[in-house]
């Protein structure tokens, strides 16, 4: 007769964290722990799928873009709100305005409860920036849960691109890292050292709050 089998203790909090989860991501339990969950008449709570895209650093208000410097071997992390549960990524781009021959790694990352990129959900490949114009990955099916994720690149090169400066006023725009009140400077991601690669399993310790970011666009499908 085999002896009994015991989970490790390990196991059962993995285990009671997944289910408890799972209740919040019901709205008719998750809400008494945490609160209400944005309802459809929330801007925040839209996200059409199909062809178009949706921007980071913005809640679907629609932010002042420039031109952009990017730095090689840098990975950056820009905020995007997930609102729906079941929601389908299907592409992520980003829009070269000065070519520079090279190319830009693209990916999704989730966050942590201090808003800082955690692990890696999706490495979404390779796209040029040796032309200019709009550089979508590849399509994907990638589900995201219900919360901040942070949509990420790291460069090969220097191309400018579209993106979002503090330094420009910025009635759009979405800074949910804070603002420096000794020099006013609004946070708009993250960045941190990482040699141009794939994308590491999470997001390396050490990042610097960064005041100009490059926007990139996420796709769902339908």
């Amino acid at each position: 007769m085999q002896p009994p089998i015991y989970d490790s203790k390990e196991a059962r909090i993995r285990r009671l964290e997944a289910q408890v989860g799972r209740l919040l991501h019901d709205y008719r339990i998750g809400a008494s722990f945490i609160g209400s969950f944005p309802e459809a008449a929330s801007s925040m709570s839209l996200r059409h799928a199909g062809n178009d895209y949706h921007l980071s650093n913005t809640l679907n208000v629609r932010p002042t873009l420039v031109p952009t410097g990017t730095a090689p071997n840098l990975l950056y992390a820009v905020p995007f709100y997930i609102p729906n549960i079941g929601s389908i990524a299907s592409r992520i781009a980003i829009e070269v305005t000065t070519l520079q021959s090279g190319n830009a790694r693209l990916g999704i990352y989730d966050s942590d409860r201090n808003l800082y990129p955690s692990r890696l959900l999706l490495d979404a490949g390779v796209v040029s920036t040796s032309s200019t114009g709009v550089k979508a990955s590849s399509v994907f099916r990638q589900g995201l849960t219900r919360g901040l994720k942070w949509l990420a690149v790291v460069y090969s090169a220097s191309p400018t691109v579209r993106g979002i400066m503090a330094s420009t006023p910025n009635v759009g725009g979405w800074n949910p890292l804070g603002v420096n009140l000794g020099t006013w400077a609004y946070y708009m991601g993250w960045q941190v050292a990482h040699s141009y690669a794939a994308l590491p399993a999470v997001y390396p310790a050490g990042g610097s709050k960064n005041v100009q970011i490059s926007t990139l666009m996420l796709r769902f499908a339908v």
